[in-house]
């Protein structure tokens, strides 16, 4: 997945959703902010579970953090994967976990440059899409 894919692919109609959603892109910046800390802190933790469950119920806090945002192609991967380990059969998940962990990192990069970049005029926002 490019970096191009795993926000909305475009910017504009990502942040009018965002608006929509908090009523206002005031608190995005902070809530980006916890949301990246705390994502943090459990990727230090995700890499010491050592059972398919424990990495499952984390994903499935993730995917719900992620989709505060909006759903993207990153929260279906999260999704997927979320299933994948949950499912007795499929014992090779977990060697996905490094793909995601680095598509979270690109995530997680993409939230703080949006939040860096946030436009201070919500009027300039009209589209009424979201994605």
């Amino acid at each position: 997945m490019s970096n191009d894919e795993t926000m909305a692919d475009d910017e504009a109609v990502w942040l009018e959703c965002l608006r929509e959603n908090f009523g206002s892109l005031t608190p995005v910046p902070a809530i980006i902010a916890r949301f990246a800390a705390t994502t943090r802190r459990d990727m230090e933790d995700v890499e010491h579970m050592l059972s398919a469950t424990a990495v499952a119920d984390w994903l499935h806090r993730l995917g719900g953090g992620v989709r505060v945002f909006g759903a993207t192609r990153f929260s279906h991967t999260i999704d997927g994967l979320e299933c994948r380990l949950r499912n007795a059969k499929d014992i090779d998940a977990l060697a996905a976990l490094p793909a995601l962990i680095a598509e979270l990192e690109i995530f997680l990069t993409q939230l703080h440059a949006l939040a860096s970049n946030m436009p201070r005029d919500e009027k300039m926002l009209k589209n009424d899409r979201c994605f």
